[in-house]
């Protein structure tokens, strides 16, 4: 096996040529002690004081390589990579011989007298090559490198220099023996590809700058920084295939991560690179701490080679000279909806074509996401023992999106309907205009243009106002329902902050988990966040107008969909009321209203007695639709203790109690049957 690999890879001539340079240096030893071979079968287990006295008596110069080890071809290719020296490549030679045959072990005991030290030594290397005038800068320009880039290590430190021994990293051998699998070491980190041969790549610019710099031999670092982690894979490949070369990915965070020594990590994977002439794709760079990011932007091998670090924000760390941003952000909606319709027919799922352009458009997907969810929706149709809807597409999607959402926000489960809210006609109608306007905002932002004639605003938002208990986070919900999407109501207790600046960063950190959560956002009680601001008398009056001027322009940057309810819109600061697309009064509801809610607040299944009477109630308690909702369900409960239908004495129990809750009593007169409902309540 030995031999056939010293055959293979050209490295036999080089061991049979360090063979001649040990026997001469053997030679020279018996001429000095005057010992035959073997004459002596303790040698290397001790050393006489006659011995140590003819060495230092005698200073004649040590034997050294007449001629340079002859090259092999993975011996070149490892100088050419590392631009080694001629007698840096015989210091690798004379390590590598006893990992590929053990008899050099023996010989290096014999000549370091020592039968426990079985690799080179400093002063062995020095004396096989030759020792020049000045061994400090030998040193370093010998083995300083070889040690610095990880091809050589020393042995413990607690010996001195000249006794320690030097050996080859295993991947450096391992490469020299013509194997090119990735260092085991890094193997849970890093993966190598080969780009395919065909790849096509569809960013010319890119492509530009891959040609240019393997013609001019010079460094590409790029910044591929957004959420569109196939994009930039694929961006990576062409690259790589540009190149004519293989792609390396790191994850450098899940590195750092593994509790291993992470210095270590980077060595080996700048080695790595090295060896397997790759471009490299080094993920998770920002969730680094940043004395870590500077040991990563610091590589040799990444501002001397091609690399590419992966964020999701822009940027350029320090020492990243020359290196530019690429943005592979989430796809405009023509491309999603190209991936929605190619994932569908990969998988022979048909939908019409008004749900396609609707997913598109809900859902900020990459292509990776499109994908998954896809094949989701399969496995949920399969489980209903159906063909894929869109309900099925629909919930999938959902199902991937928000998950950071569900720990800054609570998520709302909405079942009602258009027909369950009662409000004007005018109000309705706006309540559709916001699903209309998100339903078709591709037409009217992209492929009409009107997204460059807008410099900020192109989300949808809307200020739902009127008296509590009006149906404001009902109507959220029927949106929420009519598009297919989640909704998240906002916990203003976890965000307002007495601290200053921490409101701001609770609201930042809803706002980036919002943007990929493809959900809709609920402000409940809004003038709480959203206030008037005030003349500046001191600091606090200055941070807090500070504070709602940071929200008004967040919550103008924001291009989802975007909620606020509250009971005093008076109390609102101006300038925000102007800027929202929609404002919706949610008026007290008159008693046509009144008897809509009442009638139609029981279900169905729920027994009512004969004596019941919504016009009457609608005329005589001016309830909100809260309150009437809350007391239908009490007159329920009221009713199941009593095994009975739910009747009027169970009603007027219930609405009491909501009037209590008011703060209000109700008078004998109040609850007096009319004649007609009393004739009922008998009969």
């Amino acid at each position: 096996m030995l031999e056939t690999t010293r055959a293979n890879f050209g490295l036999e001539g080089s061991l049979r040529n360090l063979d001649e340079h040990l026997l001469a240096l053997v030679a020279r030893i018996r001429q000095r002690t005057g010992r035959e071979p073997g004459g002596d079968p303790f040698r290397g287990l001790y050393v006489e004081e006659d011995d140590v006295v003819e060495m230092l008596m005698h200073q004649e110069a040590a034997p050294t390589l007449a001629r340079r080890l002859p090259d092999s071809p993975r011996l070149s290719q490892l100088g050419a990579i590392y631009d080694l020296s001629a007698e840096q490549l015989d210091v690798v030679s004379i390590a590598l011989a006893p990992e590929l045959d053990s008899k050099y072990e023996r010989i290096y005991s014999y000549l370091q007298d020592d039968v426990t030290r079985k690799r080179p030594s400093i002063e062995l290397v020095t004396t096989l090559l030759g020792d020049g005038p000045d061994r400090d800068v030998q040193w370093r320009a010998r083995y300083g490198l070889l040690i610095q880039r990880g091809i050589l290590s020393l042995s413990s430190d607690t010996i001195p220099l000249a006794r320690r021994e030097l050996s080859l990293h295993a991947r450096i051998v391992a490469f020299l023996c013509g194997q090119d699998d990735i260092d085991p070491n890094l193997a849970p980190f890093c993966r190598i590809t080969r780009p395919a041969a065909e790849a096509d790549c569809s960013d010319i610019g890119l492509s530009r700058l891959a040609r240019t710099a393997a013609a001019d031999r010079s460094p590409l670092v790029l910044n591929f920084h957004g959420e569109n982690e196939l994009g930039k894979k694929r961006a990576a490949l062409t690259l790589a295939g540009e190149l004519n070369k293989l792609l390396l990915e790191f994850d450098v965070d899940h590195t750092a991560r593994s509790g291993q020594d992470f210095e270590t990590h980077l060595r080996d994977f700048a080695r790595e690179m090295r060896l397997q002439n790759a471009v490299a794709l080094v993920r998770g760079v920002d969730r680094l701490p940043e004395e870590e990011r500077d040991l990563v932007v610091r590589l040799e091998s990444l501002s001397r080679g091609f690399a590419i670090i992966s964020t999701s924000k822009p940027w350029l760390g320090s020492g990243m000279k020359g290196a530019i941003a690429l943005d592979f952000g989430i796809p405009e909606w023509p491309a999603r909806r190209q991936s929605w319709r190619g994932a569908l027919k990969k998988r022979d799922v048909r939908i019409n074509a008004a749900s396609l352009d609707h997913l598109a458009e809900c859902f900020r997907f990459t292509e990776e996401q499109v994908e998954d969810s896809v094949e989701a929706a399969v496995h949920l149709a399969n489980y209903d023992g159906q063909k894929v809807r869109g309900e099925h597409l629909f919930e999938a999607a959902r199902s991937r999106s928000g998950h950071e959402m569900g720990t800054l926000a609570r998520k709302v489960q909405g079942t009602h309907g258009w027909d369950d809210i009662v409000l004007p006609e005018d109000a309705v109608a706006k309540l559709r205009e916001i699903c209309c306007r998100v339903e078709f905002r591709h037409q009217v932002l992209g492929r009409w243009g009107f997204e460059r004639k807008l410099s900020s605003g192109i989300g949808v938002n809307a200020l739902f106002h009127g008296h509590s208990g009006t149906g404001k986070t009902m109507a959220a919900a029927i949106i929420a329902k009519e598009l297919r999407l989640d909704l998240y109501k906002i916990d203003l207790a976890g965000i307002v902050s007495k601290y200053i600046g921490e409101t701001e960063k609770n609201l930042d950190r809803i706002f980036e988990a919002a943007a990929t959560a493809n959900a809709i956002l609920f402000f409940d009680e809004a003038d709480a966040l959203f206030g008037k601001r005030s003349e500046v008398r001191d600091s606090h009056d200055r941070y807090a107008n500070l504070e709602i001027s940071y929200l008004l322009q967040r919550m103008e940057q924001y291009d989802g969909v975007a909620i606020l309810a509250t009971n005093l819109k008076q109390n609102l600061d101006d300038a925000f009321v102007r800027r929202l697309a929609f404002s919706i009064n949610f008026p007290f509801p008159d008693e046509a209203s009144r008897k809509r809610i009442w009638s139609g607040i029981w279900p169905k299944d729920l027994p009512l007695a004969l004596d019941f009477d919504c016009n009457w109630l609608a005329s005589q308690f001016m309830l909100s639709g809260g309150h009437i909702r809350n007391a239908a369900l009490g007159a329920a409960f009221l009713a199941a203790e009593h095994k009975g239908p739910v009747a009027m004495t169970h009603v007027l129990q219930a609405v009491c109690a909501e009037f209590e809750k008011m703060g209000k009593v109700l008078t004998a007169r109040d609850l007096e049957l009319p004649m007609a409902v009393a004739i009922g309540a008998t009969a």
